[in-house]
C-alpha cells in the first residue's frame, strides 16, 4: 500500500506526523460537537493543545489532506476506530489513577491522623514491667 506523503511543510517528518495526529483528534472533536472540520474551526483547537504551534494554512491543509487519505482507506480507517477506543480507554483509565490518588491521599492523612491519636497515649515500657507480663524467655528455664 502506498503512503500518501504531503507536500513539504516546513515540519521535521516526526513534527508533521504528531501535528497530524492533533488535526485528527481536533477534527473527531469537531465532528463530535457536528461542527465542520476547517481550517479555520480546527485553529482554536490547536492552538489550544499546543499553545506555542502557530500552523499555517498549508501545513493545516496537508495534514487535513492526510486524515482524508486516512479515512478513505479501509485499512487505515479500521486503524483510526481502534485509536478513537485506545484513547476513550486511556481516558477512562487516566480518571481512574486520578480518583484512585486522591483516594490513598486521603488514606494517608488518615492513617497520619490515627498514628497521631495513638502516639499521645503511647508510653515508653518499663524494662521490669515488661519483663513481668512477657513471662519466661526462650532460653531461660522456669524455676522449681
Amino acid at each position: 500500500m502506498a503512503t500518501h506523503r504531503p507536500q513539504d511543510t516546513g515540519f521535521s517528518p516526526e513534527s508533521a506526523f504528531q501535528f497530524t495526529l492533533d488535526v485528527l483528534d481536533a477534527a473527531e472533536d469537531l465532528t463530535a460537537q457536528r461542527r465542520p472540520t476547517t481550517p479555520k474551526t480546527l485553529t482554536p483547537l490547536l492552538r489550544a493543545r499546543a499553545p506555542g504551534r502557530r500552523p499555517t494554512l498549508p501545513q493545516l491543509q496537508a495534514a487535513l489532506t492526510q486524515v482524508t487519505h486516512w479515512r478513505e482507506q479501509v485499512l487505515t480507517r479500521d486503524l483510526l476506530a481502534h485509536r478513537r477506543q485506545l484513547l476513550t480507554l486511556r481516558a477512562r483509565t487516566e480518571a481512574e489513577l486520578n480518583r484512585l490518588s486522591e483516594d490513598v491521599a486521603y488514606l494517608t492523612v488518615m492513617v497520619r491522623e490515627t498514628d497521631a491519636v495513638l502516639r499521645t497515649s503511647w508510653r515508653a515500657p518499663d524494662d521490669a514491667a515488661c519483663a513481668e507480663r512477657s513471662g519466661p524467655t526462650a532460653g531461660s528455664r522456669p524455676e522449681a
